[in-house]
C-alpha cells in the first residue's frame, strides 16, 4: 500500500495517577500503567495478525511538581516501572511529556493553577530536566492537561526543541469544564476556531495558521467532532460535574461506545483524515471505564479502513499528511 492512501492514527496515552485527584494518601503506584499496558499489546497482537501492520502508540508521562511532591521524584514512574519502560523503547512506541498544573494549596490540597506563568514555567522546567534524565534525550512530544495552552507556553515549547504540541481540542470555547470537586484559577482558552488539521501556529496567535511558517513546532489538534452523549452522560455532566452542556466530544478512548463511534467515523469523513485519539492510564482501574477501552480498541481493530491506518509517532503522521 502506497504511503499517500495511509491515514495516519495517533493514539496518545497518558500516564498519570490513577485518581485524577490526589488525597491525603499518597499513592504507592500507578496501577493503571501495567493495566494500560497489557491492553495495549493484547490489541498490537490482535491487530498485527488481522492486517500485517505494526502499530506504534505514544506515550504521555506525568513528571510535573504533583509528581515530584507526592513520590519524591519527578521520575518516579520511569524509576518504578522501569522494566515497562523498557519494554516500550523496544516496542519503537513514542514517548513524549504530559504536564499538569497541580499546585499544593495548605486547605484545598491541589489546585490545578493556570493562572501563574511563574508557576507554568516551574512546571516546565521540572518536567522537562526529568524527561531529559529519564530518557536520555530532549522531548520532542507534548501535550499539556485540561488541553491548557497560552501564547508564552507555546512559544517556550518551540524554544526548548518541541516538534510537535498535541494540547488542543479544537471546537471548545473557554467555558472552564472543572468539575465541583476541583478547584482551578485560570481559564481555558477558546479553540473554536482551531484548524482540525496539522499546523504551525502563528507567533501572534497558537490558534491561528501560519501558511507562511517554514520551520519550528507543529500542533497536531486532538480530533473532536459533534456527538450528543448518551443521557446518563449528559445527566452526569448536569448535576454531578457541573459541567457546561456541549455535544461537542474529544476523542477519548474511554467513551461511550456509540460516541466514540460516531466521534471517529465524522472525523474520517473529512478531507485528508486522519485520528488523534487520547487515553489516560487510569481509565483502566474503573471496570466501566476499561471495558469500554477494550470495546473501542475491538471497533477500531475491526474498522472497514482498519488496513489503510498507520497506527504511528506524531512527526511521522505529519509528514504522511503532508504527502
Amino acid at each position: 500500500m502506497s504511503r499517500s492512501s495511509r491515514i495516519p492514527i495517533v493514539l496518545c496515552i497518558d500516564v498519570e495517577p490513577d485518581a485524577r485527584i490526589l488525597g491525603a494518601q499518597r499513592p504507592t503506584t500507578w496501577h493503571g500503567f501495567p493495566l494500560t499496558w497489557d491492553a495495549i499489546e493484547s490489541f498490537r497482537q490482535q491487530l498485527s495478525s488481522a492486517t500485517g501492520l505494526t502499530p506504534h502508540v505514544n506515550w504521555f508521562f506525568r513528571m510535573d511538581p504533583q509528581v515530584q511532591l507526592a513520590h519524591g521524584s519527578a521520575m518516579w514512574v520511569v524509576e518504578q516501572y522501569s522494566a515497562l519502560v523498557e519494554c516500550i523503547a523496544r516496542t519503537g512506541d513514542g514517548v513524549g511529556l504530559h504536564v499538569h498544573s497541580w499546585r499544593p494549596h495548605e486547605r484545598q490540597g491541589w489546585i490545578a493553577d493556570y493562572s501563574s506563568a511563574d508557576w507554568i514555567d516551574e512546571c516546565l522546567d521540572l518536567s522537562f530536566a526529568a524527561f531529559r534524565d529519564a530518557f536520555n534525550a530532549p522531548c520532542r512530544s507534548f501535550r499539556f492537561g485540561d488541553r491548557w495552552m497560552d501564547q508564552r507556553t507555546m512559544s517556550q515549547l518551540n524554544s526548548r526543541g518541541v516538534e510537535v504540541d498535541l494540547t488542543l481540542e479544537p471546537g471548545f470555547d473557554d467555558a472552564s469544564f472543572y468539575t465541583a470537586s476541583e478547584v482551578a484559577l485560570g481559564t481555558l482558552p477558546d479553540y473554536r476556531d482551531v484548524p482540525t488539521h496539522p499546523y504551525r501556529p502563528s507567533l501572534n496567535d497558537f490558534r491561528m495558521e501560519d501558511v507562511a511558517r517554514e520551520s519550528g513546532i507543529w500542533i497536531l489538534p486532538v480530533s473532536t467532532a459533534a456527538a450528543r452523549p448518551p443521557w446518563p452522560h449528559r445527566l452526569y455532566n448536569r448535576w454531578v460535574a457541573k459541567r457546561p452542556s456541549t455535544n461537542l466530544s474529544t476523542a477519548l478512548v474511554s467513551l461511550s461506545r456509540s460516541t466514540f463511534r460516531d466521534v471517529i467515523d465524522r472525523v474520517l469523513d473529512r478531507p485528508h483524515p486522519h485520528l488523534v485519539l487520547t487515553l489516560r492510564t487510569g481509565a483502566a482501574t474503573v471496570p466501566r471505564y476499561a471495558a469500554r477501552v477494550d470495546a473501542n480498541l475491538t471497533a477500531l481493530r475491526t474498522h472497514p479502513e482498519a488496513a489503510r491506518w498507520a497506527w504511528t509517532t506524531p512527526s511521522e503522521a505529519i509528514q504522511l499528511l503532508q504527502e
